[in-house]
């Protein structure tokens, strides 16, 4: 293929803008893109006001990252909603931390009366600042307790675990899933 504007010249160059064949010397080099631009589109460019590529570079870049940041995040949320397992994992930590509080809780309240309280209402506000939520339960329902009846049977104090059953204060049997998640008192 020859050069239009100069038919001895072999076109070895493509205007990255046009598209057009042309000679090295019809389309050189631009340093600033580091491709071949005409003359014709590098003057059109000038009158334009158009930059060289490689000043917008920087913004693409934070763009980039900004978008893949973006969808990291919703990624996330969206992951975490999918994946039941995330939000059991949560509820179990919960459940656990609720029966450790209230269990500090009525041990401070056995050390300080002698014996444990019949209700875990008891221990509001000395003990603590409000009974704590199981995250197992339905609805602003708090922990399981039930205090020894006159020194005989155990004191219980249980989420009601994941299957959302109250089993009395049953200990959870890892194989089938059922029963409460109990906490030592006594």
């Amino acid at each position: 293929m020859r050069c239009p504007r100069h038919p001895e010249e072999v076109a070895l160059n493509c205007c990255t803008v046009c598209a057009r064949w042309s000679c090295e010397s019809c389309a050189p080099i631009d340093p600033r893109w580091s491709a071949p631009v005409c003359c014709d589109c590098r003057d059109g460019l000038r009158t334009v006001g158009h930059t060289d590529p490689a000043a917008n570079a920087g913004w693409r870049v934070l763009f980039t990252a900004l978008f893949l940041m973006a969808a990291l995040v919703v990624g996330m949320f969206s992951w975490q909603r999918l994946n039941p397992s995330a939000l059991h994992d949560r509820a179990y930590s919960r459940a656990y931390a609720a029966l450790e509080d209230t269990g500090l809780a009525l041990e401070r309240f056995r050390q300080r009366e002698g014996a444990y309280p019949s209700a875990l209402e008891e221990l509001v506000p000395e003990d603590l600042a409000r009974l704590p939520a199981d995250p197992f339960a339905g609805r602003a329902q708090v922990l399981s307790y039930r205090a020894a009846a006159n020194g005989t049977g155990r004191t219980l104090l249980y989420s009601v675990g994941p299957d959302g059953e109250d089993h009395g204060g049953v200990a959870r049997d890892p194989v089938t899933g059922r029963g409460d998640l109990a906490y030592p008192v006594d």
